[in-house]
């Protein structure tokens, strides 16, 4: 057994936390909340030995969580920040500067969810950014090596949560609408499927919910 430094000491004001391993290490990928007299801010570190050590930060404005992978030897990460108008920017971390880059803007409007996830179906990784403001909806991006192709528009509302899960070959997401407007919490959380002989995501399920905030799939037995 070996008592490991909690990860509180990367990121305080902890709000969302993603580990990884990366460069033959165990990486996390976190952002604490804003103060009064910070700004909320996304970290990136690594465990040594029992404990974890920063190696670079970026400022964010209204950040809720974020997704991190690794392609080509390079970490990206993409955040879901509610205070980016022009949408949600693909970064990546330099292991050999220790700083993050700005790689591009993913045309999406104040992204409040975020998603990454590789499809049984087909074999490629997707992105799904759910949109806020005036351009209410959810958009689905395909991973190109370098950038990511949007090919879908979901209808969605408030959303709060996106969770991608898979059943045998067989896709499946989960948009957790939390409020319909601003005075309307009744709203159905949306299960999509993907249908492959048509390339298109379809409504499966809708399940009443009342200001749902959050989503698992898991199995039993």
């Amino acid at each position: 057994l070996q008592y490991l430094i909690p990860l509180v000491t990367l990121c305080e004001r902890q709000i969302f936390s993603h580990l990884l391993q990366y460069d033959n290490k165990l990486f996390a990928v976190c952002i604490s909340a804003a103060t009064r007299y910070a700004p909320a801010t996304l970290t990136v570190g690594y465990l040594e030995g029992n404990v974890w050590r920063a190696l670079a930060s970026t400022k964010c404005i209204d950040p809720t969580m974020a997704v991190a992978f690794v392609f080509n030897n390079k970490l990206y990460i993409v955040t879901a920040d509610a205070g980016l108008e022009n949408g949600a920017e693909l970064m990546f971390f330099d292991k050999d500067t220790r700083k993050i880059y700005i790689d591009h803007t993913i045309h999406s409007v104040l992204p409040t969810a975020v998603a990454f996830w590789k499809m049984q179906s087909t074999g490629e990784y997707n992105l799904a950014l759910a949109n806020s403001g005036k351009e209410v909806s959810t958009s689905v991006y395909s991973w190109k090596a370098t950038y990511f192709d949007k090919y879908a528009t979901l209808e969605s509302k408030l959303v709060r949560d996106l969770e991608p899960f898979a059943i045998h070959s067989a896709d499946f997401l989960v948009v957790v609408n939390q409020r319909f407007s601003e005075s309307a919490a009744k709203v159905s959380t949306v299960i999509y499927k993907y249908d492959l002989s048509q390339t298109a995501w379809k409504t499966f399920q809708q399940i009443p919910t009342f200001a749902a905030t959050d989503a698992e799939f898991f199995s039993m037995g």
